[in-house]
């Protein structure tokens, strides 16, 4: 795993856990360069992404943040990584 700051390292864990309690995956087997859907089996796309809309959505309760799905979405599927979710929500929080 890559080196975190601490506030980064909190945000990994607490994504980790809300991901881990939504996919039925350990949380040994989240890491930061998991991604989403081929290594956690999260549907990504707007039809058959419940379970991204319910971790997207507990995100932002658990942060008061308005991350937006289409952010990540927006990327590259390759990078789309829980590692750029972090950083998602670590710029949604620093924008408050």
């Amino acid at each position: 795993m890559t080196s975190l700051s601490v506030d980064q390292q909190q945000v990994f864990e607490t994504i980790r856990e809300i991901v881990s309690q939504e996919t039925n995956h350990t949380r040994e087997e989240i890491a930061l360069d998991s991604h989403l859907e081929d290594d956690l089996s999260i549907e990504l796309n707007e039809d058959n992404g419940q379970i991204f809309g319910r971790i997207i959505n507990r995100i932002n309760r658990e942060y008061e943040i308005n991350l937006e799905p289409g952010l990540f979405l927006e990327e590259d599927y390759e990078n789309q990584t829980l590692g750029l979710l972090v950083d998602l929500v670590i710029d949604e929080i620093n924008l408050q």
